[in-house]
């Protein structure tokens, strides 16, 4: 595989499979959660059938990955929010320091 290529298997593996995340839900890999209501939002995005509307939803977020547009959100991002303690917060940006910079090696950043 080319790296860019490998770069976005890498970025739909992680999209497709990120635990705290309802996508997998949406486009049919794992079981609706009890508490996930659906159909407003595939609904939305297009076709007349269930299965029409889950593949329009996958396509739209999975097309700009698949076409190599691989803008990432935080690189948009103008303010965000950590709620948790002082320590917690500590933390999270602490993480996401160390993240950036792996990325910023690895030639993603």
């Amino acid at each position: 595989m080319r790296p860019a290529a490998r770069l976005v298997a890498e970025r739909l593996r992680v999209l497709r499979n990120y635990r705290w995340s309802s996508y997998r839900a949406y486009i049919g890999l794992a079981a609706s959660l009890g508490w996930l209501t659906r159909e407003a939002v595939l609904g939305a995005s297009g076709g007349r059938t269930a299965e029409e509307q889950r593949r329009a939803f996958e396509a739209y977020h999975e097309t700009s990955l698949r076409e190599g547009r691989l803008e990432r959100v935080w690189d948009r991002m103008v303010a965000g929010a950590v709620l948790g303690s002082e320590r917690f917060v500590a933390e999270v940006k602490a993480a996401w320091k160390r993240r950036s910079a792996e990325e910023v090696r690895s030639g993603d950043g």
